[in-house]
């Protein structure tokens, strides 16, 4: 709880300082990474609208870009009130905009194929609508002998093109 509070309120003061965003970025990826409480921590510590900011702010940054997907992904898995904050927050579109700038990364391709699944639930129109489907179907094109981004660009792809 108080390392996650430390850590959001550094990247708070310090949105511009790229090494300190992507360090914080990567630590929360760790923390959130199968752990629900470090998930709810983040969440609570308004770690959602910090990692997009961070990523707003420093798009050109890969580490910044490819931790903010992963800990995106990790914090909508199987909660409905997290995938509304990244939503809320124009979570959406910072996320097709790090696909479209970072085509190489397939693990950052990955991690925002498995946002979208999280948030087609109840977001499944607006991912359409900033071009997340279309992102997805390119990123299983790019890497196309990638077996987990298949596997996961896939099962995205079927929640997004599910009719209402």
């Amino acid at each position: 709880g108080n390392g996650i509070r430390t850590i959001v309120s550094a990247m708070q003061k310090n949105l511009f300082v790229a090494e300190i965003q992507a360090n914080a970025c990567l630590a929360l990826s760790n923390l959130a990474w199968d752990n629900i409480n470090g998930r709810e921590a983040i969440a609570s510590a308004n770690g959602v609208p910090a990692v997009i900011g961070a990523m707003r702010h420093h798009l050109a940054t890969v580490d910044v870009q490819e931790s903010g997907v992963v800990i995106l992904s990790y914090l909508a898995e199987f909660n409905d009130s997290h995938c509304r904050s990244i939503a809320a927050c124009d979570g959406i579109q910072i996320v097709v905009t790090a696909m479209k700038q970072h085509r190489t990364r397939p693990r950052l391709q990955r991690f925002a194929a498995l946002l979208f699944k999280h948030l087609a639930k109840h977001h499944r129109v607006a991912v359409r609508d900033a071009g997340g489907t279309k992102m997805v179907k390119r990123a299983m094109k790019d890497f196309g002998n990638d077996a987990n981004l298949q596997w996961d660009a896939d099962r995205a792809l079927e929640q997004l093109e599910k009719e209402e």
